[in-house]
């Protein structure tokens, strides 16, 4: 398989619709969002005034795992964390292997680790253990192997006990905790605005990564679970 880059995959060659630079914001009359292309082209959504509605409908014509009420609920996330909907969606298909699915697994690190090593991750936005421990509000238990003086970790029976309350939830609940972590990563600092596509793509895929360089080279373990991916762009 040929190398790719984290933008890569997450754009169907034959799709110019999440090519297109797009501008958008919230127009303060009947809750309307304003999509206008940058280009001439404007793909599969039209220029101007666009709904809510009409912007969760182009999402499910695009991606019709995407289900209506799942393309509204993307919608209305991207919108509470002051992402571009279409970005949220693209993340969420790439990051679901194009599933949509809230029970998708990471399978190549399953498979390194094994079934039920706590370290591999699950669901829409793929949560990691540990992850998903946070947003159920566990208080961490174990000491840091790291030293004593380092704060406390996650148990692996915490960790195992979150991945499986997450892969247990539908589409539907899951996209609550997409909303509370992605509403996390813009409180941790006030440059970590999800206002470009690339900022939305780091902050579930590589959250310290989201102020870099986009040609700026992941740590060796990221392409060992995500085969081919080495750079952001």
């Amino acid at each position: 398989m040929a190398n790719k880059t984290l933008t890569q995959w997450m754009v169907r060659p034959r799709k110019p619709f999440y090519k297109q630079p797009w501008y958008w914001g919230v127009v303060g009359v009947g809750g309307f969002l304003l999509f206008k292309p940058k280009g001439a082209k404007a793909a599969l959504v039209k220029s101007g005034p666009v709904s809510k509605e009409e912007a969760a409908a182009a999402i499910h014509k695009e991606y019709p795992r995407a289900f209506p009420a799942l393309s509204m609920a993307i919608v209305d996330t991207a919108l509470s964390v002051g992402a571009h909907p279409y970005d949220l969606a693209n993340l969420i298909h790439f990051e679901s292997a194009r599933t949509f699915s809230a029970q998708k697994e990471n399978i190549s690190c399953k498979r390194r680790n094994g079934p039920d090593s706590g370290y591999c991750a699950v669901g829409l936005i793929q949560f990691l253990p540990s992850t998903a421990a946070g947003l159920f509000g566990m208080k961490r238990e174990t000491v840091n192997p790291k030293g004593a003086d380092k704060p406390k970790v996650y148990s692996f029976a915490q960790k195992k006990a979150a991945y499986d309350r997450m892969s247990g939830y539908t589409e539907l609940q899951q996209m609550r905790y997409v909303k509370e972590f992605l509403k996390r990563q813009t409180r941790r600092s006030p440059n970590r605005k999800l206002d470009t596509p690339y900022k939305v793509a780091m902050a579930v895929f590589w959250p310290s990564a989201i102020n870099k360089d986009p040609d700026w080279k992941f740590p060796a373990s990221v392409p060992r679970d995500n085969e081919g991916i080495y750079t952001p762009r």
